[in-house]
């Protein structure tokens, strides 16, 4: 019981967890149930033994729980709460931050792509490539799709005007 305590760091238990203190509360549990048996034995009414020994049990129970009342849970919530929350620095929070703009700003810009090839009566799938900025731009991108070479020139002119991604940054791959 005391190894289990111990990994806690003491927390449990204000008092001392040596072999003394267990010893003894074994004393304890052992003396409890061997007066409650010698003075049953020494009832010899059946109803008045029954009693005594629903108190016995109910006295045995209290000094086998003992150790319960005992526990100081005051700090034992912080400790658990510290060991198992994650500890993030300033520089995880800003990888974080990098992330989740990198990828809001891929699926906006992608989104917008589609959506103009769309009103032009194309049908294409985009992925932007980012800088690695503070605050990342589209630099590049690859567009696959059924277009005519008509259409292309216009969806390009409109992201090089647009996205400010030039020409030669632009890839294209066509189904047929």
């Amino acid at each position: 019981m005391c190894n289990i305590i111990s990994h806690f760091g003491g927390l449990l238990f204000e008092g001392d967890c040596s072999l003394k203190s267990i010893g003894e509360y074994f004393i304890s549990l052992s003396a409890t149930a061997m007066i409650g048996v010698l003075v049953t034995s020494l009832i010899s009414d059946q109803r008045i033994r029954n009693v005594f020994r629903i108190v016995t049990g109910i006295l045995l129970l209290l000094v086998l729980l003992k150790p319960i009342a005992q526990i100081d849970l005051s700090h034992f919530g912080q400790e658990i709460g510290s060991t198992f929350r994650q500890e993030f620095t300033t520089q995880d929070y800003e990888s974080l931050y990098q992330e989740k703009l990198c990828d809001q700003v891929r699926r906006t810009t992608e989104e917008y792509i589609r959506k103009k090839a769309e009103s032009l009566g194309i049908t294409i799938t985009a992925k932007v490539e980012l800088s690695t900025d503070h605050y990342p731009t589209p630099t590049g991108v690859k567009i696959y799709g059924e277009i005519s070479p008509e259409q292309m020139t216009q969806l390009q002119a409109y992201i090089a005007q647009e996205l400010g991604i030039p020409n030669e940054n632009q890839r294209w791959e066509f189904y047929e």
